[in-house]
């Protein structure tokens, strides 16, 4: 059995760094939202959420979309079993009906199979740091990025797997000093 090499790296602070490796991290848990929740609110939830996942620069996570042209998977994806283990308990608090399975071995979409070949494109922002994202708003249908994401898996040949993955690791304290003269 083959597991791959990719890792995800972090754009801020720690650059170059291998934030989460996929080989040496097999913590991934498969999220499944509640149908009882409206989608809509489930997002906002998870929107509000994110700041509480990660607790330091030593231990960051990976939010994870998988999937085929048949199936889609939320995934999250932590180097140990305690970082995963705090963020199934800070999901489960504001989701308490979403149900979270853990992942191994042939499971892990991150797992190659002999033959298997792996294609990797690493997207870093547009613009400068201290410059606001590009914001969207949860009243209006279609405007959800996530939808984007979605709609390219149902493209897929039949042989192929998708990953888009986030990582998400705190920015220092003092990211913002060299641009502070910019705030004035």
């Amino acid at each position: 059995s083959t597991t791959s090499s990719l890792a995800a790296t972090a754009s801020q602070g720690i650059r170059g760094k291998t934030v989460i490796d996929a080989a040496s991290a097999p913590c991934v848990l498969q999220m499944i939202p509640s149908s009882h929740q409206r989608r809509d609110q489930d997002q906002v939830q998870l929107v509000t959420t994110m700041r509480s996942l990660v607790l330091d620069q030593q231990h960051p996570i990976a939010l994870e979309i998988a999937g085929t042209d048949q199936q889609r998977s939320l995934l999250i994806r932590a180097r140990n079993h305690d970082d995963l283990c705090h963020v199934e308990t800070q999901l489960h608090a504001r989701l308490p009906h979403a149900r979270f399975i853990p992942l191994t071995g042939r499971n892990d979409p991150f797992h190659l199979s002999s033959g298997e070949t792996v294609s990797v494109v690493e997207l870093r922002a547009g613009q400068a740091s201290y410059l606001p994202h590009q914001e969207f708003d949860h009243g209006h249908k279609g405007e959800d990025p996530i939808l984007g994401i979605l709609g390219a898996l149902d493209a897929l040949p039949t042989d192929l797997r998708a990953i888009a993955q986030i990582a998400l690791v705190p920015a220092s304290p003092t990211w913002s000093q060299p641009y502070q003269r910019r705030a004035l």
